[in-house]
């Protein structure tokens, strides 16, 4: 018999969470924060500014997607791929391309469905744990760090 349960609502300082399975995750809005804090950091410090950015849940799953019109078309797709490869590996994808190289013991990592190995995604952490991930694509030279979103735009664990 499966028991399907409804995710238990949860306000923490001002915002509201679903706690579903005891996961927090955070709403659109923040998610949207975060993705406009990465573009402003690619665009400040003199990346280029025609890339998609990705927003995952600390599960990996896509929150928000933003994309500068004049980003190449695989840009959104790859984005997404690299959020969804720091959350699912709690880690910089741009650390993951020397660890799954061809050769080493982890290199089977690369032919996982949905792992993006490639520099620019990166884990998003409050307290020491994961609360969700940012994948960017398009940026040359690649960035290997986001300025934090300014608190309380993510959700603490």
């Amino acid at each position: 018999m499966v028991v399907q349960r409804k995710p238990a609502i949860k306000k923490v300082g001002g915002k509201v969470f679903a706690l579903d399975y005891g996961r927090l995750m955070g709403d659109p809005d923040s998610a949207l924060k975060a993705a406009q804090a990465a573009l402003k950091t690619c665009r400040d410090a003199g990346f280029n500014v025609a890339v998609a950015v990705a927003v995952a849940d600390r599960s990996g799953v896509t929150q928000v997607m933003l994309r500068h019109r004049f980003a190449g078309a695989h840009t959104p797709q790859a984005a997404m791929g690299k959020a969804w490869t720091a959350a699912s590996f709690r880690s910089n994808t741009t650390d993951l391309i020397a660890l799954t190289q061809s050769g080493t013991p982890s290199a089977g990592i690369r032919q996982l469905p949905g792992v993006v190995v490639l520099g620019g995604g990166m884990p998003i952490e409050s307290k020491g744990s994961l609360v969700g991930s940012i994948g960017i694509s398009g940026a040359r030279p690649v960035p290997t760090t986001i300025a934090a979103p300014r608190p309380g735009s993510m959700p603490s664990a």
